[in-house]
């Protein structure tokens, strides 16, 4: 199996401005953690005080916490992954195949993703970390764009690699802001009861994959909402004559 190891050099950006990144993780981490404490320890000092309704309202604030302790923990693992070092691979894939996988992933609850494009031509490179990349842009799209909207992936497949466009058609973001979205701990400025839980890593974790894999990602506004779009070009070694693995359909 052909396979080349990569890292993603200053993937986080954090040496421009001598910002600690153990530091910001403490803090990111400390949040969840003291809200947990809180709660918890009320309802152990006043829970038989607390009516029904409240110790719901507790319980239901620590699970909140939780799930959110969750992705922070899994979002820092990933980049610990990326600067460890990857071995990207090299052999033939559908885009569709990838993006099925990326929808399952996600859930079926509340996606709605639609495939456009050259999803059904075949790719080389490696899927996963393809998949990687793209997915904190669909959920950035399905955070952020309308509600119950529809996140359009737009893949067009030539000899030279594949680009994917991953458009929300809701989200009003600048330019300016959208580029400043891929610092790590960046979070869009939508209301608070729209954004999701996770660090603000999710466009840096993309473009740490981009890297990895030899390829840029980045992002524009226009006027139906905001486009962010990954290219990937076919790996510099030769890719092994393995057939594409048929997949489900759609």
């Amino acid at each position: 199996m052909t396979q080349s190891q990569t890292t993603a050099p200053s993937l986080l950006g954090l040496e421009e401005d001598g910002r600690d990144l153990f530091g910001l993780a403490a803090h990111k981490l400390n949040t969840p953690l003291a809200c947990i404490r809180g709660f918890v320890s009320t309802l152990l000092q006043r829970g038989e005080q607390l009516d029904t309704e409240t110790v719901q309202q507790f319980l239901s604030l620590v699970l909140t916490q939780t799930d959110r302790l969750q992705g922070l923990v899994r979002d820092f693992l990933l980049l610990a992954r990326v600067n460890g070092g990857i071995e990207a691979l090299a052999r033939p894939f559908r885009p569709r195949d990838v993006l099925l996988n990326l929808v399952d992933d996600l859930g079926t609850e509340g996606v709605r993703v639609r495939f456009a494009g050259d999803v059904d031509s075949e790719a080389v490179g490696d899927a996963e970390l393809v998949k990687l990349a793209l997915r904190p842009l669909v959920e950035n799209g399905l955070t952020y764009g309308p509600r119950l909207g529809m996140v359009t992936v737009t893949v067009d497949a030539g000899p030279e690699g594949t680009a994917w466009e991953v458009h929300d058609g809701g989200s009003r973001l600048t330019n300016e802001r959208i580029s400043q979205l891929f610092r790590p701990f960046t979070r869009s400025d939508e209301p608070v009861e729209r954004r999701g839980s996770g660090a603000g890593l999710g466009l840096t974790l993309a473009r740490a994959y981009a890297q990895v894999l030899g390829g840029t990602v980045g992002g524009r506004a226009d006027e139906q909402g905001t486009v962010f779009w990954v290219e990937v070009p076919v790996p510099a070694t030769e890719a092994q004559a393995v057939p594409a693995a048929e997949g489900k359909q759609e």
